[in-house]
């Protein structure tokens, strides 16, 4: 790998959003998932029997408001379960133990039902290919000025990659804090550097992109 390669891997490790696994992103659930409502239920439950009432081909648009909802949340917590399962060897046992606290979990599924976490997150995706890109170039600029200046030395690299660091630091507490303000509960989510807590932190953004198909089809 070209030594300049590493050092942008290097340069940008810290980022929050960074490594994610695009192909978790298409995970789907079948289509009849949602099952068709029990035809017994009893008669003072007005709301079900509406529900009843309905042609079975088109009784999803006549659903009461709060259905909808309930089932996303039944959803969400499925793929949570299934991602836990297939991805617990990502995380040590302590942080294994966090996310799989009930209490944790009830809290983390939701903040992620009205899909205001998953907006926020896209957006703050996108806005980090641009970050990415102006650390990058802010980073050959400074360098390249240092060579044709002939006052280019290892040391005065350095500093200036401690610079780019730092402000990679900062990037990754903005979106932590945005990201707490959405609604992601603490201290499951919380601003810190800390190599575990940003372990942790992307494990939760990768299973959260893998719902865009739970709100673009509901």
């Amino acid at each position: 790998m070209p030594l300049e390669v590493r050092n942008q891997s290097k340069v940008f490790e810290l980022f929050l959003l960074k490594r994610i696994d695009r192909d978790w992103i298409n995970h789907k659930l079948p289509a009849d998932d949602i099952p068709i409502p029990p035809k017994e239920v009893p008669e003072q439950d007005r709301e079900l029997n509406f529900l009843l009432e309905a042609n079975e081909t088109n009784w999803q648009d006549q659903r009461p408001p709060n259905f909808l909802m309930l089932t996303r949340k039944e959803l969400i917590a499925m793929r949570l379960y299934e991602f836990l399962t297939s991805n617990s060897e990502k995380l040590n046992e302590t942080t294994k133990a966090r996310i799989s606290n009930k209490e944790t979990r009830d809290s983390l599924i939701d903040s992620l039902v009205d899909g205001t976490v998953f907006s926020i997150l896209e957006s703050l995706s996108d806005l980090q290919d641009l970050k990415e890109k102006e650390f990058w170039e802010q980073r050959e600029s400074k360098i390249k000025q240092l060579r044709e200046s002939g006052n280019f030395t290892d040391q005065k690299k350095r500093e200036i990659e401690k610079g780019i660091l730092e402000g990679i630091d900062e990037t990754v507490r903005e979106q932590q804090n945005m990201l707490i303000c959405a609604g992601l509960p603490q201290p499951l989510f919380k601003q810190s550097l800390d190599s575990e807590e940003l372990r942790l932190q992307m494990f939760i953004i990768q299973f959260i992109l893998t719902l865009r198909d739970i709100y673009e089809d509901q």
